[in-house]
């Protein structure tokens, strides 16, 4: 699950660097570190992200990011990750749009990490990248 939103965060510069230049030095790069979250706390934040991954989506007419439901009150680790993966689908195919003659499956990638990631190093990195299109988009 780390591996599709760090892919989310790849993206995201990407697109920074290439339209909106002038913003990257103001974008935030640290990761607030955060303890104890839950799959259900790593739900709500991407749902808070998709809506931002909306708003470049609707600009260039890509399906919005699609939501998944939860199946009792608390999300579980798959209904994250299933959530995760419709967030880089939506980038990537805004972006795919954008530059018709490039490819955006190398943003596909499965990294491997030393320590194991848990759902607050989840949180974090979509905190990250939801932080980062804030000011990106807030143009």
């Amino acid at each position: 699950m780390f591996s599709l939103v760090k892919n989310v965060d790849a993206i995201v510069m990407h697109y920074a660097y290439r339209y909106k230049p002038e913003l990257t030095s103001s974008l935030p790069r640290k990761i607030i570190p955060v303890q104890g979250y839950t799959p259900e706390q790593v739900f709500v934040a991407l749902s808070q992200l998709a809506n931002r991954i909306d708003q470049l989506a609707d600009d260039y007419g890509i399906d919005l990011v699609e939501r998944v439901t939860r199946e009792k009150a608390q999300a579980i680790p798959a209904e994250v990750f299933l959530l995760a993966g419709s967030c880089l689908d939506t980038i990537a195919a805004t972006l795919s749009v954008m530059e018709p003659e490039n490819s955006f499956g190398d943003f596909y990638s499965n990294r491997t990490y030393q320590r194991p990631k848990t759902p607050s190093d989840v949180y974090a990195m979509v905190d990250l990248i939801d932080r980062k299109l804030i000011v990106l988009l807030s143009e």
